[in-house]
């Protein structure tokens, strides 16, 4: 595994992204990043986010980047908060892009 400063993840030999995750400093663990959402572990137990439909490629694309500073240092099974939260974004409503989320 190694830090690419250009995109701000971690990847792995084949590419895939990662962030990690330092909410146990002493352990750390990495979260996956994917076009369909992220997945990390913690407590025994795999936390996801899955993108909800509707989201611009480039809302998607801002979202994913604060996640990516927010998920440095909480814990994974956060990931199932923010899921819900952007779900409920998701069904508002306005269509779901950078100008509706300017205007609240």
């Amino acid at each position: 595994m190694r830090f690419d400063a250009d995109s701000g993840y971690w990847t792995d030999e084949i590419g895939k992204r990662f962030i990690k995750n330092e909410f146990n400093p002493t352990a750390p663990t990495y979260i996956s990043v994917t076009e369909n959402g992220l997945e990390g572990f913690h407590l025994n137990k795999i936390h996801r986010l899955q993108w909800p439909v509707g989201f611009t490629p480039s809302l998607q694309e801002k979202i994913e980047g604060a996640l990516a500073l927010e998920m440095r240092k909480k814990a994974p099974s956060r990931l199932r908060n923010y899921e819900l939260m952007l779900r409920g974004v998701a069904r508002g409503p306005a269509p779901v892009d950078e100008e509706y989320f300017l205007n609240q």
